[in-house]
């Protein structure tokens, strides 16, 4: 589930519902919350880091940290640091950090940035 941060974010029910189903819930509009506006949605509320990090510590409890990716969408150059956006290196060099400060444990945080992707992007070579 993409965009998870703009469409469930705030329903902890919700969420452990569609993980407990299998689903892998992604979040990524991290670095935008409080600059995110989008002209035909002015009903979305995108979550503050502090709010995304209460949902991702929600699932983890419940023991689906393995169904947890993030990202951070740079798909226009203001999202660039050097057009004055949070830029590529915004996860690891601000939200790692914070979330360690929070309590996150680094295998935690290696479930979410490494093996989680991993398993999802590794194509296996499959007899047909």
């Amino acid at each position: 589930m993409g965009h998870i941060d703009r469409t469930f974010c705030r329903d902890a029910a919700l969420l452990l519902r569609l993980a407990k189903e299998g689903c892998i819930i992604e979040y990524d509009f991290f670095g935008m919350s409080e600059s995110w506006t989008h002209t035909l949605q002015f009903n979305v509320e995108v979550p503050s880091e502090h709010d995304r990090l209460r949902m991702i510590r929600t699932l983890i409890d419940a023991g689906h940290g393995s169904q947890v990716v993030i990202a951070h969408d740079i798909y226009t150059k203001h999202r660039l640091k050097k057009f004055g956006g949070h830029g590529f290196a915004f996860i690891v060099e601000i939200i790692i950090p914070f979330y360690v400060s929070k309590g996150f444990t680094e295998g935690e945080l290696v479930e979410i940035l490494v093996h989680t992707p991993r398993r999802l992007l590794t194509l296996a070579d499959k007899e047909l």
